[in-house]
């Protein structure tokens, strides 16, 4: 008798953490798009390399990375997410 109580119980506590935790996995996934400009880089851009990478288990993230050579000659390496 109480395991037909208890075990439904647990089943349904270890669904709502699930759920729970799925729920915070997407919004933090979903805030990497909301990033602040910093600064603005004029040059050649050098190189372009676009990679996707997993972020969470059904979860990726497209990362793009330039190689910008600027007026003085220095090369900057730039990073952006995508989702």
């Amino acid at each position: 008798m109480v395991t037909a109580i208890v075990i439904p119980i647990i089943c349904l506590y270890f669904y709502w953490l699930t759920k729970k935790e799925m729920r915070e996995g997407h919004e933090k996934w979903a805030s990497l798009a909301d990033v602040p400009e910093e600064a603005i880089i004029s040059g050649e851009v050098v190189h372009l390399s676009e990679s996707r990478q997993r972020y969470n288990y059904s979860r990726y993230v497209h990362v793009l990375e330039l190689t910008v050579r600027t007026k003085g000659l220095k090369h900057s390496n730039i990073k952006k997410l995508l989702l």
